[in-house]
């Protein structure tokens, strides 16, 4: 995706113990896609987020969400899985890179490796 611009229903930032940014909409491989990426259970500010196959409270691994969508279908065709995905967030809150091995969810084809730099579109 070269460019992103807001979604709908689009929230960007620290929202409590939680950080979201959702939805990113763009083109990818010429296809309209929305990306998201949620960290809760566990957002303490900038820096970098992992996630596991085992959430333990204080474990220091975040509760991690990474999803590919087609614009208004409600519902992500991919995601993460527990595994090593990570997220880092840079320190102004809006920008950072992304590195996650996504499955399928329905009847979309495989798996897709996500990888790459984020921002946040401006408001």
């Amino acid at each position: 995706m070269a460019a992103g611009r807001k979604g709908g229903v689009y929230v960007c930032g620290k929202l409590g113990p939680r950080f979201i940014a959702d939805p990113i909409e763009g083109d990818i491989g010429g296809a309209p896609f929305d990306v998201s990426i949620t960290i809760a259970d566990g957002y303490k500010g900038p820096g970098s987020y992992q996630s596991t196959r085992e959430l333990t409270p204080g474990s220091g691994y975040a509760a991690l969400t990474i999803g590919l969508a087609t614009p208004g279908s409600g519902t992500k065709e991919w995601v993460n899985g527990t595994g090593a995905n990570t997220v880092v967030v840079n320190s102004d809150e809006h920008s950072g890179t992304v590195s996650a091995d996504l499955h399928s969810t329905r009847n979309a084809p495989g798996t897709v490796h996500v990888a790459g730099a984020w921002r946040c579109p401006p408001d």
